[in-house]
């Protein structure tokens, strides 16, 4: 679990601290076009986990047998087989559809036109080589080799976010070039992935060959996950698509920086922990042990509010701080972000608790409770944003976002527990995460309004991380599995302490 925060929260915190240097950099309007970018990125980390969600629940169960490692082998290669013709066929598209694309999704400004079809050309290759690094990645999450995948993403992160500011320093301060750095960067990691998975892997009497049996035994699954992952694309990206190509580029920044900011969360908190809890839930459903499962969805619940609430309280209620020692005090889109942050971390902290469902769906191979909620829903979110973003801004895409995830927390979470772990739902909205958070924001709030505000903004970013240090014990001390945990972790401090004095 350490290993992937490293890992992954190297990744995010480099790529946080880099951003006001990029936009400094290369311009509001240049880094217009790395926000699109990073929009197309999530797009395909969304429709890739089509492949990697059946690669991780296939490779999370070991192989007993010389047949079972065959089928092991033959699993990986397929999801490659599939996961790289994706990756092919959507960069072609990506390029071919370029200066289309340069003319409708973007209000460059100034840029000329040229230039942002040649940096959407770049993007689709970047895409393109970005895709196999997250099948490899989820196979080796399915291995547990969850360590050294940790330390070459960080590597790669360290490498690819400081190494693209040296080059705009000193080389020259130009989107193309950014870009092709990062596709570079891309490319490199989805070589050492692949090396990584293919001496992981365990080995077989024949050779690894694309399989139309593991295609027929995962198609319902694949199939599923699949919708989801197409509707979930939409949800999650087409309210930026629609502010990119319908309002100034200045505000598309603004708007892609508060998710940005609101991804922290995420970055350091949510996906170490699903990228563990994912495969531990779908060990935990084979051996249908329904105590031991509810037990940990119910623990790994808790300990995501424990450090997910408090740093959500700091974006909701203080965003000033955090803005202004991030961008810098004069910077003028400080404002404008703050105006969406609480919205969409809300919406986010929300979306991330409900990874944890989503998760043990999956790890039941249940996908229809999940395509049908999405297909439900994806008219109705569309109709918002196309009638409501044109006409009275992104605001009503942050709104929308916070709505969305709302309409999960209550109806998905109540439709799961019919079926999954019946007995826990009201546990799990009161004990689990309503009450905790209700807390946290009234406890933050309260110490936060005791305070004289200064004109620093790094004394009142400090002063924010203080109290929500303060929030984060008291939810240890209140809920009771993060208790435990402490406890246990006290106990063995203090053992280990006498150990030593004995010594």
């Amino acid at each position: 679990m350490l290993a992937t925060v490293f890992g992954r929260g190297l990744s995010g915190g480099l790529a946080l601290v880099v951003t006001p240097v990029y936009i400094r950099l290369l311009g509001t309007e240049a880094y217009g076009l790395f926000g699109f970018y990073l929009v197309l990125f999530a797009t395909a980390m969304f429709l890739d986990h089509a492949v990697s969600s059946t690669i991780i629940r296939a490779l999370a169960r070991p192989p007993s047998n010389d047949d079972e490692r065959q089928v092991y082998n033959d699993t990986l290669r397929t999801g490659e087989a599939l996961s790289i013709g994706t990756a092919l066929i959507v960069g072609a598209a990506i390029i071919g559809f370029a200066p289309w694309l340069a003319r409708t999704m973007i209000h460059a400004g100034s840029l000329p036109h040229d230039q942002v079809a040649d940096g959407i050309r770049l993007i689709g290759l970047v895409t393109a080589a970005q895709w196999p690094t997250m099948l490899y990645s989820g196979a080796l999450t399915g291995l547990g080799r969850l360590v050294e995948l940790s330390l070459v993403r960080g590597a790669v992160a360290v490498v690819q976010w400081l190494g693209g500011a040296g080059l705009l320093w000193l080389v020259s301060p130009r989107i193309e070039v950014l870009l092709a750095w990062q596709g570079a960067c891309v490319f490199l990691l989805a070589i050492l992935l692949r090396y990584m998975i293919h001496r992981s892997m365990p080995r077989s009497k024949a050779p690894p060959r694309f399989s139309k049996q593991v295609v027929a035994t995962s198609w319902r699954f694949g199939l599923g996950a699949m919708t989801i992952a197409v509707t979930g694309t939409i949800l999650t990206q087409a309210d930026k698509l629609l502010v990119s190509s319908s309002l100034p580029v200045t505000t598309f920044v603004a708007y892609s920086l508060a998710f940005t900011v609101a991804s922290v969360t995420s970055v350091f908190i949510v996906a170490p922990a699903m990228s563990v809890a994912f495969p531990h839930f779908t060990r935990l459903y084979a051996t249908a042990d329904d105590l031991r499962l509810g037990n940990e969805y119910r623990r790994w619940t808790q300990l995501t509010i424990v450090f997910l609430a408090p740093a959500t309280c700091v974006l909701v209620l203080a965003p000033a701080s955090l803005l202004n020692a991030w961008l810098g005090a004069r910077s003028t889109m400080s404002a404008e972000i703050a105006a969406y942050l609480p919205w969409i971390a809300l919406g986010t902290m929300i979306n991330a608790v409900m990874l944890l469902p989503f998760n043990l769906q999956l790890a039941a191979g249940w996908t229809l409770l999940s395509s049908i909620k999405n297909l439900l829903l994806l008219p109705i979110f569309l109709l918002t944003i196309v009638i409501g973003i044109p006409r009275y801004g992104a605001i009503v895409g942050a709104e929308a976002w916070l709505a969305l995830n709302l309409s999960y927390y209550i109806v998905e979470v109540y439709c799961m527990h019919r079926r999954l772990l019946k007995n826990h739902l009201l546990r799990w909205w009161g004990i689990d995460t309503l009450l905790p958070v209700a807390a946290s924001f009234a406890i933050f709030e309260l110490l936060h309004t005791r305070f004289t505000p200064s004109s620093s903004s790094i004394i009142e970013l400090l002063r924010s991380a203080v109290i929500a240090l303060i929030v984060t014990i008291a939810l240890i001390a209140a809920l009771p599995y993060p208790r435990a945990i402490a406890s246990d972790l006290f106990s063995r401090a203090r053992f280990a302490r006498a150990q030593r004095r004995l010594d």
